[in-house]
């Protein structure tokens, strides 16, 4: 996927992915993702999974990142503060 369909599905509230449509389950303004077996919540759209804390570091930089570490070592905080690339 174009990582700038990204831009209009989902926007970044303070660690929290939200959903800018309604899609299944996705709801306008509610928070989006389910977390799997490794702890990293994601979302499926289009026969494609994605985790969650990528979209987010990508919706506030711009960049796409290959790999992230939440560095408090809570997968599920998302804050674009608590992940670093490497």
């Amino acid at each position: 996927m174009d990582v700038d369909k990204f831009r209009e599905l989902f926007y970044y509230d303070d660690g929290v992915l939200r959903s800018k449509v309604n899609y299944y389950s996705w709801r306008v303004g509610k928070a989006v993702g389910h977390t799997h077996g490794n702890g990293i919540p994601r979302i499926k759209w289009d026969d494609h999974t994605y985790a969650i804390n990528k979209i987010s570091y990508f919706l506030v930089t711009d960049l796409w990142p290959r790999r992230l570490m939440h560095i408090d070592g809570d997968r599920t905080n998302n804050r674009v503060e608590n992940l670093r690339e490497y």
